[in-house]
């Protein structure tokens, strides 16, 4: 089993402190160097944790902005800041959408008419209609 590696845990308690972390830390150095910020900043922490923990990505502090007062009143991004990523929502989304395309447009019907029998989705094959 991986394990996070290790790091500092900060739970900012004001937008002003956690910029001030964001802004400190060695920022200035490693932009300075072409590198990241050592800094990271978690919300609902649904893709930092397990990419730290397969080491995609690194971080010498994190930052969480859960404990900060009125971020989910913020209209639209409220949520999405304080626990769901836009990932979640965007997911969502494509749900929406693929069932849209499947059950009530031509070619999703066709696709699963075509699983059922192959000679449904020959293209060079004349439908008639009876009237």
């Amino acid at each position: 089993m991986l394990r996070l590696p290790a790091f500092d845990y900060i739970a900012a308690q004001s937008i002003e402190e956690a910029a001030s972390i964001l802004a400190g830390e060695g920022a200035a150095e490693a932009a300075a160097q072409g590198r990241e910020n050592p800094v990271r900043l978690v919300a609902g922490g649904t893709d930092l944790w397990p990419n730290m923990k397969r080491r995609h990505q690194s971080a010498k502090t994190v930052v969480s902005l859960m404990d900060i007062p009125g971020l989910a009143d913020i209209p639209l991004v409220g949520n999405t800041i304080s626990g769901h990523t836009p990932l979640v929502y965007l997911t969502f989304v494509l749900v929406l959408i693929t069932w849209v395309a499947l059950y009530r447009m031509p070619s999703g019907v066709l696709a699963f008419v075509s699983s059922e029998k192959a000679s449904f989705s020959d293209p060079t094959r004349r439908w008639t209609v009876r009237t």
